[in-house]
């Protein structure tokens, strides 16, 4: 039903044409609470309908109960004949249903739904499954979010702040850590944050994996006056892993690189590397237990 047709409140017998201050924060206030508890499950059944019959009232309000809150939303009895009404009221007050009550009941959340479509695309949405279109066009994959409501609202909270940050360590990081709650036992390394032969994790204890020699030999950096530049690898077993990298000239950390310091009693965060652009290479350290 239209606004015109239905007004905001019914006070009196002389509705008023524009809904007080007072009266707008309210309707705000409820707005904002049935969106939540709908993103909770909390509305699914119709306990949280308000259908006590009266004359007038404030549309979008709520009120608290035992138990939890019910929520009103348009006045529609004050637009039913006087005696219509009060037969519906009486028969009420008797315990029996009414046509009324089932109208009430019927077009509840439809009411709620409109009224609160402003918030739909913000994390405050009474839909969250829609936020999950939102933040997977964004690089956010089912894996992450997992269709959780708390998870989406706070993932759609930290787009904007997130998205410059996009393809970084540090910005994956910090949004996985602050929505998600995942732990974070890794140490990291990446340029331009940190030095080409980073110290931590150090690159010296990198061990040769995710990648073949065929590769490294691809990535040795072409030196002024030498034509066929040679891959230098100092093979070599340490705690079951063999390392490669020699003290005097290891392999630099490229742009595309993330150095990844891990235990291997540690689980692996993959929910970063889903983050990560898919051109990311990855270099592994394993780091000592002790430390």
């Amino acid at each position: 039903m239209a606004d015109k047709e239905l007004p905001s409140t019914t006070y009196g017998m002389n509705l008023p044409n524009k809904p007080s201050p007072t009266s707008t924060l309210q309707n705000t206030v409820a707005s904002l609470q049935w969106a939540v508890d709908s993103a909770q499950g909390k509305v699914d059944g119709l306990k949280w309908v308000d259908t006590e019959l009266v004359p007038h009232h404030r549309s979008f309000s709520r009120r608290a109960e035992k138990g939890g809150r019910q929520y009103r939303h348009r006045p529609y009895g004050a637009y039913l004949p006087k005696t219509m009404l009060q037969a519906a009221q009486y028969a009420q007050q008797q315990g029996e249903p009414t046509v009324l009550e089932g109208v009430l009941l019927l077009f509840a959340k439809m009411e709620w739904l409109v009224t609160t479509r402003r918030y739909y695309w913000s994390p405050m949405s009474p839909v969250p499954k829609l936020l999950a279109s939102l933040v997977e066009a964004m690089g956010i994959d089912n894996e992450i979010h997992r269709n959780r409501p708390d998870v989406l609202a706070r993932l759609t909270a930290r787009l904007p702040t997130w998205n410059p940050s996009r393809g970084t360590v540090q910005g994956a990081k910090n949004l996985l850590v602050e929505t998600v709650g995942d732990p974070f036992p890794i140490r990291v390394a990446q340029m331009p944050k940190d030095k080409p032969i980073p110290m931590d994790p150090d690159i010296q204890g990198e061990v040769f994996a995710c990648h073949d020699t065929d590769w490294w030999e691809r990535r040795v950096q072409r030196q002024p006056g030498i034509a066929e530049p040679v891959l230098k690898m100092n093979l070599r077993l340490n705690s079951g892993f063999l390392q490669f990298q020699t003290s005097e000239e290891p392999m630099p950390l490229h742009h595309e690189d993330v150095l990844v310091g891990w235990k291997i009693s540690d689980r692996f965060p993959t929910n970063l590397l889903r983050l990560l652009p898919a051109w990311i290479s990855i270099r592994v350290v394993i780091l000592s237990e002790e430390e």
